[in-house]
Formats: structure tokens, sequence, C-alpha cells
């Protein structure tokens, strides 16, 4: 048992814990502290005192000076500290345990450890609670010390029964005069508290444990009560209200207590909080108005307050009035008001109250701007008091309320994903079903709005898994939602009306349908609404307009009858009334709700955009009903159909200026897109300055995207540009590129219209490019020259590293600093170049030393340099003839509007190029010529708009990768565009631009590495005809060893090993062997490469080895994967690859590629030259044969005109190889082979 200090009275303790209370009581916190840290530490852990110190700690919110508290070294109720093991006799000491409650609860809140303390409390319960507790009390017996077991078994069993409500009104108890210790009481209090909290998280049914608890508060209040214990009485109903969300019960509860407070001068704090809450209680009944009472009851407190000198009784009543009429707030007002309730209380050192003032504020919306750094200043300041009273149950909700911003902000939808991903990798070992679920789910909605769907729906998987686990029907029920909402999203991004599609909508529809069952059965009214609608959604994409209507009228059936609102819903039922014609109504429905939206003063701005868009596409629905209806009536009121077309573009614009002032929506994008349907509905005449003033939005909405797609950290990992392809993929981003592009057309400006086109081409390879950014020495000196300008970078490299170290709590706030950075660097011109070298910005001007370099060195004129471009629309567009650019670099752009649709080119892809495997190939049959000679429109227009043997840098846009335009006849002269030009191919301006600058970089070293050329041949089929072409292929590497120097790896000798090694030494690299072509998952596609071998020949003799298959083994081959990975940065090759499909790319939405070739200039190649389709070896040998023979003569010619050094000119190269090839075979032999990258090469050492 525990023994009081001996030198202490039981007087003086109890005066020393009446002492404690009244401070607690009255706020005043400081002064407690000052007061406990001059007691005796034998005091402090005397249990009854240490009661009173966690109590008071507890309630100010400093867990960490609680938690010591509680560390008393002999007052532990189980063996070891372990509620796993045996109990001690301590517990039957009412303090031990109330104290060991204590401690478990603030565990809770120090640790997160709520699965511990639920353990402790439980363990509690059968001795103290149980219907069992006298059982399990008598095979306790033998702890108590001998003598001593019926005095407290009696003493035990009589509090029991003074606290049983069966019992209670028994006159023994009342004759006995049974003492209830206030242990005892704070035992049940604490009790309960503990499993509240597990029901909240889930651990335990939540509404179940709050009804019991709600009971056995509303006895103890009113035995505490009648017996007069009105302090303890108070804080039984602080736990007791809000526990059934029943502001008018609560309300005659509190009433009840105000009762026996009243007059009583010694309670004027109890009194005070207790008004306060009637308050609340009013206001919640009221809708949040101010009555009569509320001001009676507010006047009264603030008295109390004032005259029992509470320390931050006054600002209690602050905050809780702006909580409760926050409505009528405007949002930016509010948190300045709960930050500065916050550093009041931080002030009189309440945290609890303030953390709790902030944690509460932090905003779920998309606003930027002042709201946006209100709330990062709350965040921080959350943060830093966090760390200060040791919180982890706090951190872990800071954290998750500040990733669900970023899910929302369309600037930072990547640093939800990063942060999450690495908390998940550092889970606490308690974290409860709830917050880890609530973690997956907002994972989920990350990777859905970084266009990642698989991912997005693996994640609504896991969570629906986790909170499973938890005890909470309604988790488990919204979990099911989201995952039914990622099917949904995957449908609606494939094509409308394919079978995939349709599938994916049945996924969706099907997991709604029989939860909305479900939700029905038990009567999860808000869960049945929000899955009807989704299969409303669903239905939609599927047409199906009758199933449509049967969901929407349960949904709003539902809804009405049970009180709930149906969010997300008005859309649709506009569509109902629109797709009915009832649009008058609909009108006057949209109008009607989007004036009621914009009188709430605390409606974000995103809400109302979204009303003002919705009230747009209705009254442009009723402007397209009555032009279709009025077409044919000669008297028709066009002047009234026409105010529809004007009204509804004036919504749209004031739809998007909320979008755009809420600043972190992409529903920006999509509005800027209607707004340029609407307009293109214009007269000529009142369109032009329409347009060119839709064309300043477009910045502002491209501009958004790129902070989406720049809020996935680079980082050389696949998964980064996986991320920003998802990002660039989105429908509403390449809608807005397509309608910029026709919107410059229809102003005549052709120039602005390819800048257009190129801004939506491989942004996402852009930015992974940027990571291996070259920033040129000249641009760095002019940096450390300027002093402030060094400063900044100096700052944001700082920030960057910062971010890297950064644990996932601190992510967010990391990363917004590093971007405030860049925002300050954007405002320096110095600053601003390296940041567009870095983020692989778009730039085609050859201004910069290095550029001109690439001139230079090949003889060039910048006149002579033509950028061929194709503005391919989608098969679906209105109007499919494509358009072709030629833009010279001094900036000049000409465009044709050309005789070739897409749909005639995607219908000779398939003709031509998409042939059974069996099948001879139409390009190597003897009318090949004829079938190119088919796309002639697509590059008729080149010969007026360039000049013979102009180099020609070919960006070919969606269908036309495929294609070897430089194949392609003219008419009537019948020559390859090839004859007349040379020819050099690019995924984009900004990747082209990057490999010349990287490639001219090497021409201004001092030392280059070695050429060392080096050819790795690998032919491994096991046929008479295999072994022959084999041994032919060897020889052919003999001949290049003689002729040119190749080293040359045979067989065995060529591993992922060997190959990675030589291509980090080599400045000329050749791979000669089979290459596979993964049209499922293009990052497997390989280079068919060797096994590792412990004893690998590489000598450049080195003859056949054992045949090996030609398919790809894990781990044995190079794959696209494997080549994004490596770094050739120090020797920067020139890679040729002479391998089946080795060219071949996938080309995903936004011109997006993937394959060898972007994945080996990634690595550091300057160019990578490859083959469209599989190639016959004997063909191939022949082109690698003529392709280095004229090398060889460029690099003899050069020396013996006695240039110091040689460049080479690859472009030259491969046409002078492809005309000698043509005059023997046909197209299929030389017509596959494509040049990427740099037209040039320096030779080294």
């Amino acid at each position: 048992m525990a023994v009081e200090n001996n030198v202490v009275s039981r007087h003086d303790i109890a005066q020393i814990r009446k002492s404690i209370i009244d401070l607690r009581r009255l706020g005043r916190y400081r002064q407690a502290h000052a007061d406990i840290l001059t007691l005796d530490a034998g005091l402090r852990q005397i249990p009854s005192v240490a009661i009173e110190i966690a109590s008071l700690y507890l309630a100010q919110g400093h867990y960490i000076r609680a938690w010591d508290t509680c560390q008393l070294p002999e007052s532990g109720i189980f063996e070891h500290g372990d509620p796993s093991r045996a109990f001690t006799p301590l517990i039957y000491d009412v303090d031990c345990v109330a104290l060991a409650l204590i401690k478990a609860y603030i565990g809770i809140s120090r640790f997160a450890r709520t699965t511990t303390a639920l353990q402790v409390a439980e363990r509690v319960c059968e001795v103290w609670f149980a219907r069992n507790s006298k059982e399990c009390s008598n095979n306790l017996i033998h702890l108590l010390p001998a003598g001593t077991e019926k005095e407290y078994q009696d003493h035990i069993l009589r509090s029991w029964t003074a606290l049983d409500p069966t019992c209670a009104a028994d006159s023994n108890a009342v004759e006995n005069n049974v003492t209830v210790l206030p242990s005892q009481i704070l035992l049940e209090f604490y009790y309960y508290r503990i499993q509240v909290t597990a029901g909240e998280q889930t651990l335990l049914e939540e509404a179940e444990v709050k009804k019991k608890a709600a009971k056995r508060m509303d006895f103890l209040a009113d035995w505490l009560m009648a017996h007069d214990r009105l302090r303890e009485a108070r804080f039984i109903i602080y736990l007791r209200i809000d526990l059934l969300k029943d502001p008018k019960n609560d309300q005659a509860i509190l009433k009840r207590l105000l009762a026996n407070l009243s007059g009583k001068e010694s309670l004027a704090p109890e009194e005070a909080n207790t008004r306060l809450d009637i308050a609340r209680c009013i206001f919640k009944l009221n809708n949040g108005k101010i009555t009569e009472e509320v001001r009676e009851h507010v006047r009264k407190s603030e008295e109390l307050f004032k005259k029992a000198g509470h320390e931050f009784g006054l600002i209690d009543l602050m905050d809780m009035q702006i909580n409760e009429t926050g409505e009528s707030k405007r949002p930016e007002d509010m948190l300045s008001w709960k930050l500065d309730a916050a550093e009041q209380y931080f002030a009189k050192e309440c945290y609890q109250q303030g953390i709790r003032c902030l944690l509460f504020s932090i905003p779920v919306t998309t606003d930027m701007g002042t709201i946006r750094e209100r709330t990062q200043a709350i965040i921080e300041r959350a943060q830093m008091e966090i760390s200060k009273v040791g919180g982890e149950s706090l951190e872990q909700l800071l954290f998750v309320q500040t990733v669900a911003q970023t899910v929302i902000r369309a600037p930072e939808y990547g640093y939800a994903r990063q942060c999450i991903e690495d908390y998940i990798l550092r889970l606490p070992s308690e974290m409860s079903p709830t917050m880890e679920g609530n973690l997956y789910t907002t994972l989920m909605m990350a990777y859905l709005s970084l266009g990642n769907l698989e991912k997005s729906r693996n994640w609504a998987e896991k969570a629906l898994l986790t909170f499973r686990t938890g005890r909470s029907y309604i988790n488990i029920s919204d979990a099911a939602l989201y995952l039914a909402l990622t099917y949904y999203h995957q449908g609606k991004g494939l094509s409308k009306g394919s079978g995939i599609s349709l599938v994916q909508y049945s996924n969706a529809a099907n997991i709604c349908q029989g939860w909305a069952e479900l939700d029905h059965q038990v009567e999860y009214h808000g869960g049945e609404v929000a899955k009807c609608l989704l299969l409303v959604r669903c239905y939609g994409g599927m047409e199906l307009w009758d199933l449509c209507d049967k969901w929407l009228d349960r949904a709003k059936d539902s809804a009405n009858r049970n009180g709930v609102p149906l969010e997300n819903g008005e859309d649709l039922l506009l569509l109902q009334a629109v797709r009915r014609n009832h649009l008058d109504d609909a009108v006057r429905f949209a109008l009607e709700s989007l004036e009621k939206c914009k009188a709430t003063p605390s409606t974000p701005n995103f809400v109302i955009g979204q009303e003002y868009m919705r009230a747009a596409t209705t009254i442009h629905s009723r402007f397209i009903h009555r032009c279709n209806v009025k077409a044919e009536q000669p008297d028709a009121d066009w002047r009234a159909i026409t105010d529809d077309l004007i009204e509804a573009t004036k919504l749209a614009n004031q739809a998007l200026i909320y979008y755009k002032s809420s600043g972190g929506t992409e529903m920006a994008v999509t509005a800027v897109n209607y707004l340029y349907a609407l307009i293109k509905n214009w007269p000529s005449s009142a369109k032009e300055n329409l347009v060119k003033g839709w064309l300043e939005e477009v910045q502002f909405a491209e501009e958004l995207y790129d902070s989406i797609r720049r809020s996935s950290l680079s980082t050389d990992r696949i998964e980064s540009l996986f991320e920003k392809r998802g990002v660039v993929s989105n429908k509403e981003l390449q809608k807005l590129y397509a309608n910029a592009v026709e919107a410059c057309l229809d102003q005549g400006n052709g120039s602005q219209a390819w800048l257009w086109l190129q801004r939506g081409k491989a942004r996402a390879l852009s930015d992974y490019f940027g990571i291996r950014a070259l920033v040129p020495e000249r641009l760095l000196a002019e940096i450390r020259a300027e002093p402030n300008t060094q400063a900044l970078y100096d700052l944001e490299r700082e920030s960057n590293a910062a971010i890297v170290k950064a644990l996932p709590q601190d992510y967010v706030t990391v990363r917004r600093k590093a971007e405030a950075a860049r925002m300050e660097m954007r405002k320096n011109p110095l600053l601003a170049q390296l940041l567009n070298i870095r983020e692989g910005a778009f730039n085609i001007q050859f201004e910069e030393v290095e550029l001109q370099s690439a001139l230079e060195m090949t003889g060039r004129n910048a006149r002579t340099v033509k950028y061929i471009d194709w503005f391919v629309p989608e098969a679906s567009a209105k109007d499919t003839r494509i358009i072709l650019f030629v833009r010279s670099l001094d900036g000049i752009t000409l465009n044709k509007t050309l005789s070739i649709t897409t749909g005639f080119v995607e219908a000779w892809i398939k003709r031509v190029l998409e042939h059974p495997p069996e099948a001879h190939p139409p390009l190597k049959r003897s009318d090949g010529n004829n079938r190119l000679r088919e796309l002639s429109l697509l590059i008729q227009e080149i010969e007026e708009l360039t000049s013979e043997e102009d180099l020609l840098i070919i960006c070919p846009s969606g269908p036309l990768t495929r294609i070897p335009i430089h194949a392609i006849r003219f008419r009537p002269s019948n020559r390859a565009l090839i004859q007349r030009n040379l020819v050099l191919y690019s995924s984009s301006a900004s990747t082209f631009r990057y490999c010349q600058m990287r490639a001219a970089a090497e021409g201004l070293k001092d030392n280059l590495p070695p050429e060392n050329p080096t050819m790795l041949a690998v032919y491994n089929e096991d046929t008479d005809e295999g072994r022959a072409e084999r041994e032919a292929i060897y020889g052919h590497g003999d001949y290049l060893h003689d002729r040119v120097g190749f080293n040359v790896l045979k067989g065995t000798a060529v591993t992922k090993s060997s190959f990675t090694d030589h291509c980090s030494q080599s400045r000329s690299i050749l791979y000669y062997g089979h290459a596979f072509f993964d049209k499922l998952d293009v990052l497997q596609s390989s280079l068919v490469l060797s096994p590792e071998s412990s004893n690998p020949t590489t000598d450049s003799t080195a003859g056949p080895s054992t045949p090996i298959t030609s398919l790809p083994l894990p781990g044995c081959h190079l794959t696209v994967a494997d080549a994004f990975a490596l770094d050739f940065s120090r020797t920067c090759p020139r890679i040729t690859l002479i391998a089946c499909d080795s060219g071949t790319q996938q080309v995903a939405s936004g011109d997006e590629p993937l394959g060898f070739i972007p994945a080996l200039l990634f690595a550091g190649a300057t160019s990578v030259l490859g083959t469209l389709w599989p190639v016959e070896s004997r063909a191939a040998r022949a082109f690698t044969e003529e392709y280095y023979r004229q090398l060889e003569v460029q690099v003899e010619r050069q020396q013996g005109a006695g240039q110091r050094r040689v460049v080479l000119d690859l472009a030259a190269a491969v046409r002078g190889t492809v005309l000698h090839l043509m005059a023997k075979g046909s197209p299929g032999d030389w017509a596959a082979y494509v040049l990427y990258g740099a037209w040039f090469h320096i030779v080294g050492r």
C-alpha cells in the first residue's frame, strides 16, 4: 500500500492539494508551476498530490510535465508497470488506481498510446466496475496485508454500493455515512474518458460507448450535486456534454448544475464556465443567432470571470462567440481572430486551449493568398507549441489537417503524396485505425489529384481494409465510397463508351449500390445519399438516363426525409432539368442557389466559383436549346436568345475570377476552357477582343498546372517522372493547349500558336531532365558577382537541403518555404534563368553563348535551322485537319492547314505499321515507297517553307511519333524528305535545347575524356542460321575494331554491369543485338544482354558464347527503368542502338515519350540513334558499316584541315547512310533509323 509522508501531516497534504486545485480552477498555471517546483520531491511523489499536479498540467496542456509527474517509483498497480502483467497490492489503493488511469490518459496525448490506455482501463474495470468485480476482488484478496482483508473489502464494497444506481437510494448506505473519495470519482471520470477516446478512434463502438458514458456521467453528476460536491459535478458534466450531440439535453443538464451553483461566491469559476457552456448550447439550437438569453449568460459569465480573477476566462468567452458566429465572418478574419486568441492563451501559458484554438481553425480550402499565409502562420505556431508540450496525438492531428489542405490545393498536390508516404514508413506503434485509415484516404486523394488512378485505387483499398479493423461502420462505409470513386474516375478518364470505361463505371456502381442498401438499413443517411449521387454520375457516364433519374430521386427522397444536405448534388439536379428541357426552371434554380451562396460571408471563393459556373452552364444550355428550336422559325426573337449567350459568358468569367482568387484550384482551367467554348459562339466582330483577353487567362491557367507538376518533387526516381506524366495527361490541360493554339491561329498569330503547341509537349520529361540540367558556368559566375543574388541562391539551396532532411510532419512547411524562396528567385533575372534551366522551361531562342557555340562548332548558320511541328487535333474534334508549323530560330513562324486529317493518319498507321508478325511488312514490299507517298500531304508544304539542305528539327505530335517522317516522299518529285534535308528528331523544343547545350558544353571543356569507342555485340539464336548470323555480326565487330578502333565486347562479356561501365567510360557506344519492346509496360522493355558471370570474357577477340534466349530474363537485361537510373554525365556519350524497336517510344497524352531514347538522353547521352521497327540484321550491318564510314570520313577531313577539335555532324552521317542504303533496298531497310538529341558530337582524345 502507498504510505503517506510521515513528516507532513494529512492536513498539510490536503492544503497543498487544495492550493493546486484552486490555482487550476482559476487557470493560473504559471503560478501553480512555480509553486509546484518549490515542493519537496517526496511530497510530489505522494499519489494524492501527484494526482492534482498531473491534473493541473493536463488541464494546462503540458503533457511532458503531466507525464513526468505520474512517474512515481512506488505507486504502480501492475508488476513492472506492464498492464499485461499481474496486479500489485496497490490495485486496492484508490489514489494509485486513479493515478494509473490519469497516466494512461495522459499517454494518449503524450505518445498516442490509446491501445495501452484502453488496456489499463479494462484491467482496472475488472476490479472496480465489472459485474464480477466482487468475485475478482476475492481472487485478489491475497494481495492485501494480513489482517486488513475484511476492512478493505468492506470499504470498497460500500463505495461501490454508494455509486451503484440500483443501490444509491439504499438507506443503509446513507446511514453508514459511506465516504466516496474524490479519487474514486476521478477513477470513473478517466476510465470513461479513455473509453470515449478509444471509441472516437474506432477501437470500440463509438455510439455504444458514448451512450454508456453519458448514462454513467448523468448518474454521477446527480449524485455529486445531491451531496453538494459541485466542483466535481462540474468536471463530470464537462465530459458529459457533447457526448450525444444533443444540445437541448445538454442545456437541461447544465441548467440543473447552474441552479446549484448560483449565488455561491466560492464557486464563481464553475458558474462562469457553466453559463458559457449554456450560451454555446443556445447558439447551436438557434443556428448561431445571438438571443437575449445568450447575451445574459455571456454578460454574467464575464462578470464572474472578472470577479474571480480567472486567468483566461474572458478569452474563452471571446473564442466561444467567434466559433459560434463563424458563418457570418470572412474566413481571413476568422483566422486572424483565432491566431490572436491563441497568442493570448499562450501568454497565459494555457497551451491546451491555445493549441486547440489553432488546430480547429485550420481551413480545408483551396484559397491561397492571405488565407494561405495566415493558415501557414497558424500551422507553424501550432507546431512550435506542440513540440514544447510534447503531444504526439496533437502532432498526428496537425499533420492530417495540414496534409488535408494540400490534397485540395492544386499547387501542392505533390506535397501531400510525399509527406504521407514518408510518414507511413514510420507510423507510430499504436496509431488508431481511424488515423491510419485517414492517412491512406488522404494519400488516395493525393494520387487521384496527380492523375495516378491505379495507385489511388490501391490506397483506397488499403484504407478500406484498415478501417475494417476498427469498430466504426461510418468509416468503413465512407472508405467503400472512396474506393468506388477511384473506379468512377478510371472510367471517366477512358474513351467515352469504350468497353473498359463501362467496366470501371460498373465496378463503381456495384460498390455504391451494395453499400447504399447497407447504409439504409443501419440508418446512415448521409452515406446513403452520397452513394446514390455517385451512382447517378456512374450511370451518367454510361448514358443510362433512366437509372440516373431513379438514383437521383432516391437521393432527394432520403435527404428530404432525414434532414441530410444534398451535398455535391446540385449539378446533378441541374443536369436532370436540362435533359428534361425544363430549362427555365433550371436557370431559376441555378441563379437562386448562386445568390444564396453569395449572401453567406463565410462561403469560400472556390464554392462561389462553382455556383457561378453552374449558372453559366445552365444558361448556356438554354441558349443552345433555344437556337435549335428557333432556327426554323423566321420570326424568332434572336436578341432574347443571344442575351443568354452574353449572360452565360459573364457568369463564366465571374466563375473564373473567383477560381483565380482562390488560387489553388484546377477548376480554374475548366473555367478557362468553358469560357473559350462560349466565346467561339460570338460574332467575329465581337470575338477578337474577347479572344485576346481569354489568352491572358490561359497564361494563368497554365502556370497553375506548372505549379501542380512542380509540387511533385523532382528526383531521379522514375516515380517522379510518372507523377508528373499523370498531371500532364489531364484532359482539361490538354484541351487548354489545343484551345490556345486554335485561338492564336484564329487571331492570325502563328508564332504564339507554335509556342502554345510546344508548351503542351513533354513537359513532364522536361521537368525530369531539369534534375540533371547543366547550368552554364557563365551564368553561375554572374550570380556570384552579385552578393544579393548569391544570397538568395544560397537560401534556396539551403531550403532544398532542408526538404531532404525534413520529418513528414514538417515537410509541407519546409516545401512552402522553399517555394517562397523560388518565387523570389523568379523576380531576379539571373536566378530566373537558372530556374528555367533547372525546371526544363521551354526556350528555343539561340541567344545563349552555349547554343551559339553549337552553331559555330558545326559551321551552321542559324538561318539554316528550322523547327518543324504539327498540330494534330483529336480524332473526335470537329475539324481534324492537321496544321504544319515551321519556325526559324529568329522566332519567325509560318503555318499551313493541311488537307490531311488525324483520322487518315491513324488509318494509315493501322494499315501499314500494324501487321501480324508472320506477315511481310508493307514497307519492305516493292511498293513500300508508294505507301510513304500516301502521306506526302504531311510534308508537302515544307518544300515551300524551307530551303534545301536546311537542318530540320522534326517534332512529331500524337500518332506522328510512329511514322518515319524523314522517309515520306514529296509529290511530284518523288524525293524523300531526307534526300532534300538533314533531319533530327526531338520530343520537344525544351529537350532539344537541353541536348544541344549539353553537347556544346563538351566543346568548351579543356580536357575531354577519351573517345574510347565501344561496341557491345550480343546475338544468341541457337539455330544454323542464327549461328551464321552471329559469326557475321562478330566479324562486323572485328571490322569496326580495325577500321574505326572500336573496343568490341561479344557474347558473355556483354552484361548489364559491363554495359553500364563502358557507357560511363566511353564517349561513343554501339549496341548491336536484340531488343524487346513491352507494349503493356514500357519500363520493362529491354536490351537483351548476357547473364552476369564470375569470369566474363572481355577481350575484343572473344568468340561466341553459350546461346541465351532473346527474350528478357529478370535482372539479366537492361530495361528502360534501368536506363533511367544510369548516369553518363561524365562522358556524355553518343549512343547507337541497332536492335529491333530500340527507337520505339510509347507516347502518352501531352506527347510524353517513354522508351530507351528519353531514358538514355536523361542518363547523360547527347544523342541516341535507334530504330522505329524490327530491322533485319543484314541491313543493320550495312547501315552501321556505312554510318561509321561516313563519320570516319568527317574525322579524316577535319584532321587533314588541321582542326584542333573534331566535330562530327551526326545528322549528316545519318543522311548520307540512308541515301546510300536507299539505292539498294526498300524503306523497311533504311527508313527505320531515327536520330534524337544533338545533331553533332565533339570527339574526345
